[in-house]
């Protein structure tokens, strides 16, 4: 799955699952030999998915009634992601800095 069909798959989906959790971790490039967080569905875990170089953020837009989160190089202005969940939009926003070169 590239990562733009993932990013996709996770901006539609209504919850996070363990197929989600193993698709995001490949994307990012981890060892599938391991156990797998569930990164989908706990934010926690999905924070830990962040390189250390770079800065996050998560909140709540009370216009579109939904969780938020970037990521990026500290010295950038960050565009917010959107997901039904914390968690989800954290990993959307990861893909998205890979996507765009800042991760």
């Amino acid at each position: 799955m590239t990562n733009a069909a993932l990013i996709a798959e996770l901006e539609s989906a209504q919850e996070g699952s363990p197929a989600l959790d193993v698709a995001v971790y490949a994307a990012l490039g981890h060892d599938l030999l391991v156990p797998i967080p569930c990164c989908t569905t706990d934010l926690q875990a999905a924070v830990g998915l962040v390189p250390e170089e770079m800065t996050w953020g998560v909140g709540w837009d009370w216009e579109i009634v939904g969780p938020w989160a970037y990521v990026g190089p500290a010295n950038q202005t960050r565009m917010g992601r959107y997901g039904r969940s914390p968690a989800l939009a954290m990993c959307i926003a990861i893909l998205k800095a890979m996507e765009t070169g800042d991760g």
